[in-house]
């Protein structure tokens, strides 16, 4: 049991250092949004080379502190309405995934891995929708890792499976709705550039990265704009650009959204800011001829923080960004603060308390029923999941 007093106590001693440690990155932030805006629209081309070589972020697009969407709103049925005109004779799909983690908990490892797929063809008098599913199980030896023989299956490989499931399931319905000539926007509730497997082996990171290189190949093919939608993003691909200009760093680490937040703020909902190219070590390691071609971009949609997104650069040279920032708006209108397609495909692809244990019911029955085999699970992991049941 949690010891209230003792946390107390202890937040107590800290108190000052914590106030002091705030209202220093409170002025630091404001010194770094300053000096994105003073120098960031001096980067020229010709400096563009020198100043920016190894930066993270470099501006593709004519420098703004905020792109605003262009729109004002008296209430949220005027958004409504707004968001519906925008969505009007598009497709839009959202895919998303879920997982059963391989355990120890079973005297035989077990798994499963699901993709879900949710899509909208939005009409000016009715729309049509549907859903679709993949998923995969891991039984015995293919729920092993191969490096040593009776030790489940980490993490990062359940989700390398997981993700080549969502892969392959997007690009079935991209190419489902191309050849039925619809306008489609596909939408992923993941960034394009993997940087949570920057801990994995090389192996596991050319597997992940090839199966979005393959999506970006036919995103590119079928000319469907691409997103990976991060609600949350602490990436620092901007913040430290302009700390090469301050020449200095704080003590603790400053993400993006927590500079450019303020500005997006301002200039209302939809806004964005401009498009940078990403530069990261993994997608010239893994990316092959798409390590230059993805960009990105802070955009308010809800009354949170900036949300990020990215997307492969074909679709800047298109002039096709301020339409893409307008349907991932129009989306959030729907989801009320969430692209509504990432909402209902995470509602077909997720695996509740329910479905985890109707799995490991099912794989039970069929092991010593079918195949003589016993399963059983630990007297630990049983408690604990009734207990949370």
């Amino acid at each position: 049991m949690l010891d209230e007093e003792r946390l107390i106590t202890s937040l107590m001693e800290k108190k000052v250092k914590i106030i002091g440690t705030y209202e220093n990155m409170r002025t630091y932030r404001k010194k770094l949004r300053k000096t994105y805006l003073d120098r960031f629209p001096t980067l020229t081309d010709p400096r563009l080379e020198t100043r920016l070589k190894t930066a993270r972020a470099v501006p593709i697009e004519p420098f703004q502190g905020a792109i605003p969407l262009g729109k004002s709103f008296s209430d949220a049925d005027e958004m409504k309405e707004w968001a519906a005109s925008v969505l009007n004779g598009k497709v839009i799909v959202g895919v998303d995934g879920s997982q059963v983690y391989v355990t120890s908990d079973f005297n035989i490892p077990v798994g499963l891995a699901r993709a879900g797929a949710f899509w909208i063809q939005y009409g000016s008098e009715q729309s049509t929708y549907g859903s679709d599913s993949l998923s995969e199980d891991y039984v015995g030896a293919g729920a092993l890792e191969n490096i040593e023989d009776g030790e489940p299956m980490r993490q990062i490989n359940v989700d390398k499976r997981r993700l080549a499931l969502e892969i392959k399931l997007a690009s079935q319905i991209v190419k489902k709705f191309v050849e039925a000539k619809a306008p489609t926007y596909l939408m992923m509730d993941t960034p394009l550039i993997l940087r949570y497997i920057r801990w994995a082996d090389d192996k596991v990171k050319r597997a992940m990265c090839q199966s979005m290189t393959q999506l970006l190949d036919v995103c590119e093919q079928y000319r469907v704009p691409l997103v990976g939608y991060t609600d949350y993003s602490l990436a620092r691909d901007l913040t430290p650009v302009i700390e090469t200009f301050l020449r200095e760093r704080a003590a603790l680490p400053v993400s993006d959204i927590a500079v450019i937040a303020p500005l997006l703020e301002e200039a209302g909902f939809g806004a964005r800011t401009p498009v940078f190219r990403i530069r990261h070590r993994l997608l010239e390691k893994f990316y092959g001829r798409h390590r230059n071609e993805l960009g990105f971009f802070y955009q308010k949609v809800h009354s949170d923080l900036p949300v990020r997104m990215e997307f492969p650069l074909w679709a800047h040279r298109l002039g096709e960004i301020q339409e893409l920032a307008e349907v991932v708006a129009a989306q959030s209108v729907l989801g009320e603060g969430y692209p509504y397609v990432l909402l209902r495909a995470h509602e077909t692809a997720i695996l509740e308390a329910d479905d985890r244990d109707r799995f490991y019911d099912l794989i039970s029955r069929f092991l010593s029923k079918e195949c003589g085999v016993p399963f059983r699970e630990t007297a630990k992991a049983k408690l604990k999941r009734l207990s949370i049941a």
